[in-house]
């Protein structure tokens, strides 16, 4: 089911995500794991998002990056701050955005994430920074790392 909305998601389809989250709400209850709420927080905040419900995003999307940092979980951390970045360029919220960025860094000395990711996310934070970022080359770039970006070593956290 989290996979369903998060699909819709990608398919922009954002009332049909908010449907499905809302049809299994009980089941999303029941789960009461750190990392499950941090991808719970993402599904939400990237529902409230595309609902341009700005306020609601940024803070699901804060509570999963900060969620993800006390894990340990640096590949979801990054994941969860190319959300906040994307919502912060769409707003131009300069500051904030170099802000992220710089909470990045615990993700760069990460070993769960293959070298192309790290230069990637070294790339982001130093574009971040110059004020040379794209609301679209975030995007590909959080596509990327999560289409490949951990390393075969290293498989995802068990939610």
């Amino acid at each position: 089911m989290s996979n369903l909305a998060l699909s819709l998601c990608d398919c922009e389809r954002f009332a049909e995500a908010a449907e499905v989250i809302a049809a299994h709400d009980p089941l999303y209850r029941q789960q009461r794991g750190a990392r499950w709420r941090v991808k719970e927080s993402v599904l939400r905040g990237r529902v409230a998002c595309g609902l341009g419900r700005s306020d609601e995003a940024e803070e699901l999307f804060r509570a999963a990056r900060d969620g993800a940092l006390a894990l340990e979980d640096y590949f979801s951390a990054a994941l969860a701050s190319l959300d906040l970045a994307t919502l912060y360029l769409e707003q131009r919220r300069l500051p904030e955005l170099r802000e992220v960025a710089s909470l990045l860094a615990p993700a760069l000395d990460a070993h769960d994430l293959r070298q192309e990711a790290i230069a990637a996310l070294l790339l982001f934070t130093r574009a971040a920074f110059a004020e040379e970022l794209t609301v679209e080359a975030v995007r590909r770039l959080r596509w990327s790392l999560e289409s490949g970006g951990r390393t075969a070593t290293q498989p995802a956290p068990a939610s």
